[in-house]
């Protein structure tokens, strides 16, 4: 396949996964338990010596796998309570690029740091996830649900610097290159609460707020790459991740007569995107600085010079529409009817 940097590479990988599940009932307890096994072979060739990328012995890039188990346990509280936990391990490997990309080590002196050398060494991402939730039912329409969740990542990409040596006839000596590694770290913690009306007398309500906490050592792999090329000094501390998200509030109000025709209207309020700024030296990347309060995105707005950067909230709000004609049931969603965003600027704060 071709990447964003024009680089063609064919490979063949070999990924497998299988699991088994049990759920077991007791008169006052609940219990889930699964393991999952993944495998991956990259079936390429990884150099021996990073220092000499022209001229190294390769080697076959290593097999990953992993067992992950994974255990849930809900009992009662109470007539209408329930507390449930939950346990488990997950394995993601990294998207082909990161693996495949310039697998043949060819140094580029014009593109230099800009770009990455892919390693099909690249160890799986790793997340150890808790949970702890409680459900209550204060009628036959009205639930609570409360939900306290950790996650632990690890193994999360990074690249890692390579000096060309001198000597062994390798060109371009002394010479600069970046490779992707694990080497990055986060943790993601929050608090979920939903109250839920069901259907009932023509309409059905739902609202819920989550509180969320993502840090970690970067948000772009490339991190380390881009503040050696601006002369910045790597963040040696967790910061605010791309994903972090500190509130959001759901609603749903849904109207109509159940089995024959409903209308949900649906909005959002959440915060901004987490504040970011020009690498001096490469325009098209960003650096996310652990500023002003963040959300869920891929997508990097320019900042406003200096110590302190607009952010502020988002406001969205669209319906979807479903209907029941004798035994076909269609829905159909409705762009977003309106939208707001609105914006205020928060007190100057250290990189």
């Amino acid at each position: 396949m071709h990447t964003p940097d024009h680089v063609y590479y064919h490979k063949r990988p070999i990924e497998l996964s299988a699991y088994v599940q049990d759920k077991m009932e007791f008169d006052y307890l609940i219990v889930n338990v699964g393991l999952r096994f993944d495998f991956f072979d990259p079936r390429a060739e990884v150099l021996e010596d990073f220092s000499r990328p022209r001229t190294s012995p390769r080697r076959p890039a290593p097999v990953r796998w992993q067992l992950s188990p994974r255990l849930g346990l809900s009992f009662p509280i109470s007539q209408n309570g329930a507390v449930r936990l939950a346990y488990g391990h997950f394995f993601q490997m990294p998207a082909f690029d990161y693996l495949y990309t310039n697998a043949d080590y060819i140094y580029d002196p014009e593109r230099g740091l800009s770009r990455a050398f892919g390693y099909a060494g690249l160890e799986p991402e790793q997340t150890v996830a808790y949970e702890i939730g409680l459900q209550q039912a204060f009628s036959e329409l009205i639930g609570l649900n409360l939900v306290l969740y950790y996650k632990d990542i690890r193994n999360l990409l990074g690249t890692r610097i390579e000096v060309i040596a001198p000597g062994f006839d390798e060109p371009f000596q002394l010479e600069k290159y970046g490779r992707y590694v694990n080497r990055d770290y986060g943790q993601v913690k929050g608090f979920l609460v939903s109250l839920e009306r069901r259907m009932a007398g023509g309409f059905g309500l739902g609202i819920d707020y989550t509180f969320q906490i993502a840090r970690g050592n970067a948000s772009d792999p490339r991190a380390v790459l881009i503040d050696e090329m601006s002369g910045i000094e790597p963040e040696k501390q967790l910061v605010p991740l791309d994903w972090d998200r500190r509130h959001q509030l759901n609603t749903s109000l849904t109207v109509g007569e159940a089995g024959r025709w409903t209308v949900t209207l649906v909005g959002r309020l959440a915060p901004d995107f987490p504040t970011r700024r020009r690498s001096p030296t490469n325009a098209s990347a960003w650096k996310t600085r652990p500023d002003g309060p963040v959300s869920y995105s891929s997508t990097c707005t320019p900042a406003v010079s200096g110590s302190s950067a607009p952010s502020g909230c988002s406001f969205s709000l669209g319906f979807t529409t479903c209907s029941t004609i004798a035994t076909k049931s269609r829905c159909t969603p409705i762009p977003a009817a309106l939208s707001r965003t609105c914006a205020t600027t928060p007190a100057s704060r250290r990189d």
